[in-house]
């Protein structure tokens, strides 16, 4: 006998399942249930959630393995474009859909689902159009949206301020916009830019620091389209979006868009393609040193420059490149160079601001014992530990802390020699020569909560700080409003760095302090090296961006490097060297004979050392065009369950 009024419901459920399977499951209902929808399923022995993504009548009698839905928690979740924005990540990142779609619907959105929340507005003063602003705004490239459109922002000042125009032409339209942003400290900045710009529109927020039920009202306004504009980071990019006009990728070339530590292990720009695609909508990428990949695609025709891009001249006078080993030969052993405290003396008189960079933390680089002279490495991952000021030593890499003056564990020796310095070793500098200066220090040990990031953040943007001794984060910070001195405590570090893309990382932070400093008519940006004789550093100094910049792209064609090919990266991991050791060989051997003339092999050589909290980890690259061919994919989805599988990986090594 038929069943009466029964529906079959294909669901993917909330969970990791092998890739060379179908995600979806079959179940019945006796009620018609929207796709989107999260529901409550029986799974084997276990309760879970689901994803429906597919509902029509059931003819016939129901089969008896078919199970009924539990219940329904919350009809149509998820809109169309997110599921369907869902099946492509998974596709191209090789990730389980259960564990996709865990990214478009945050636990504490599952906490919430009852609530509600309205929106809010600001009053400030609203942006006038120049002339030459209103011929670029009735431009008819803003409506077509085949191509991305690039923003060169270079020579923005204030509040990036063709980037607000261009939220001003989609928000005419009614439309919502995705403004994404790489780091989250760009926000509160970005916001009251956009507050002040928008003086009626609905302005939501989605942000990790955001309360659980900030963040609930964020995301319910961004569903029911009242937001119009939506200000992120990356996690912007699975929002519910009723009615997607245009995204905007500012800072495009920032690598944090880049999720590497967990699958999907995904890149926000090329999500925000997917994104934009499949709504229809205008993909826009801003930046004021544009990534190598962004300027080939404009190039070749891919991507449209909203104008032309800018012609910089070399640098100048405005840039100096310090010799440290003349400052050793000096007996100066200090990070801090004489011309560097003497620019800082005059900063400081004049009231202006200092950004002292260096990228790494800590006392040192790495400490070596005074008898045997062996480096002191951790136990877990065998990482160089690097020394603190209680005394002592924190690995970088797995956060392994030992107990206050340790021995040396192959001597016993108590006594170690500390090689470079950190951000603590030029903070502790820096407080002895400038004693009356207001100093701050600024990287992951400084900033464990939400609250003294931005603490410290605001206090440079309202001018209570004098000195910001920084990481990374520091040079991405919004600008400070008096900042005329960038110091780059030690380029080396960046720029000897085993990846292709050394250069390039470093040539774009010394735009970006270039850039902050420019406002000023002292502005100047240091850069100390032991190896000035580099032809990098000879090359900055003489050439404009635009030079140098084509020499990159000249230099990634020639070898071969994205963005004219593509990689993907094999990872196996084991307890032992010799377990790492034989999967890769596995792996080899399994690939060659899938291989075609446009891919290649580049096995992983012998691992001997552990890499995080006593797990052994190799890497084998595959290198191909555009697509994976067919074999390859099927081979990598059948053995996804033993491999970290990372498509364009930002460092091939």
């Amino acid at each position: 006998m038929k069943d009466s009024s029964l529906y079959r419901l294909e669901v993917a459920p909330l969970m990791i399942l092998p890739l060379a399977r179908s995600p979806l499951f079959s179940y019945a209902s006796t009620v018609p249930v929207e796709p989107g929808s999260l529901v409550s399923i029986s799974f084997g022995r276990q309760m879970g959630q689901g994803i429906v993504f597919e509902c029509r009548a059931l003819p016939g009698r129901r089969p008896t393995w078919m199970k009924f839905v539990t219940a329904v928690i919350e009809p149509a979740l998820l809109t169309g474009a997110q599921c369907a924005l869902a099946q492509e990540i998974s596709t191209e990142y090789f990730t389980p859909l259960g564990k996709t779609l865990k990214h478009f619907i945050a636990k504490r959105v599952r906490e919430r689902l009852t609530k509600k929340s309205g929106g809010h507005t600001v009053v400030p003063k609203v942006i006038r159009l120049t002339k030459e602003e209103r011929v670029l705004m009735a431009n008819p490239f803003w409506a077509q949206s085949e191509r991305p459109l690039f923003i060169d922002t270079s020579l923005d000042t204030g509040a990036k301020r063709s980037l607000l125009l261009a939220i001003k032409h989609y928000e005419k339209s009614q439309k919502q916009v995705l403004v994404l942003v790489p780091e989250i400290t760009l926000i509160p900045i970005l916001l009251r830019a956009l507050e002040s710009a928008f003086p009626t529109a609905k302005i939501a927020t989605l942000q990790s620091h955001l309360s659980n039920g900030a963040y609930f009202s964020a995301w319910e306004r961004v569903r029911s389209g009242e937001a119009r504009i939506i200000l992120s980071t990356r996690q912007g990019l699975f929002a519910p979006f009723k009615d997607l006009g245009a995204i905007i990728v500012t800072e495009e070339q920032d690598e944090s868009y880049k999720q590497w530590d967990m699958s999907p292990r995904y890149h926000g720009k090329r999500v925000a393609e997917l994104l934009a695609h499949i709504h229809q909508a205008t993909l826009i990428l801003t930046s004021g040193t544009p990534s190598v990949e962004t300027l080939a695609r404009i190039e070749r025709g891919d991507m449209l420059p909203v104008a032309r891009l800018p012609i910089h001249p070399p640098f100048g006078s405005r840039l100096s490149v310090v010799n440290l080993r003349l400052e050793r030969y000096r007996r100066n052993y200090s990070p801090v160079s004489e011309e560097l405290a003497l620019h800082i003396e005059e900063a400081l008189s004049r009231r202006e601001q200092i950004l002292l960079y260096i990228n790494r933390q800590g006392l040192s680089a790495f400490s070596v014992c005074e008898r045997c002279k062996e480096v002191f490495r951790c136990k877990e991952c065998d990482h160089p530990l690097i020394n603190t000021v209680d005394g002592g030593f924190r690995c970088l890499n797995c956060s392994f802390e030992t107990g206050s003056f340790p021995s040396c564990p192959s001597c016993g020796h108590l006594v170690f020699r500390h090689v470079g310095f950190g951000t603590e070793k030029v903070e502790r500098e820096i407080r002895k020569r400038f004693p009356r200066a207001r100093i701050a220090r600024l990287d992951s040990s400084t900033q464990k909560s939400a609250r003294a990031l931005q603490e410290i953040i605001s206090q440079g943007l309202a001018g209570e700080l004098d000195i910001i001794i920084g990481t990374q984060m520091a040079l991405k910070d919004p600008p400070l409003p008096k900042l005329s001195l960038v110091a780059m405590i030690d380029a080396d570090s960046l720029l000897l760095f085993p990846d292709f893309q050394a250069d390039e990382r470093l040539f774009r932070d010394i735009s970006r302090a270039m850039r902050q400093t420019v406002s000023s008519p002292s502005g100047r940006v240091i850069v100390q090296t032991f190896h000035p004789e580099h032809a990098f550093f000879q090359k900055i100094v003489t050439e404009g961006s635009s030079s140098i910049l084509a020499t990159f792209i000249e230099e990634r064609r020639d070898f071969a490097y994205p963005p004219f090919a593509r990689f993907v990266a094999l990872g196996a991991t084991g307890k032992s060297a010799q377990e790492v050791n034989k999967k890769s060989e596995h792996l080899a051997r399994a690939l060659s004979p899938l291989l075609t003339k446009d891919c290649r092999l580049y096995p992983t050589k012998s691992v001997d050392r552990p890499k995080k909290r006593g797990q052994f980890e190799s890497t084998t690259l595959l290198r191909f065009r555009e697509t994976l061919p067919s074999s390859i994919r099927t081979f990598l989805e059948k053995n996804s369950k033993d491999l970290i599988i990372d498509i364009d990986p930002l460092a091939l090594r």
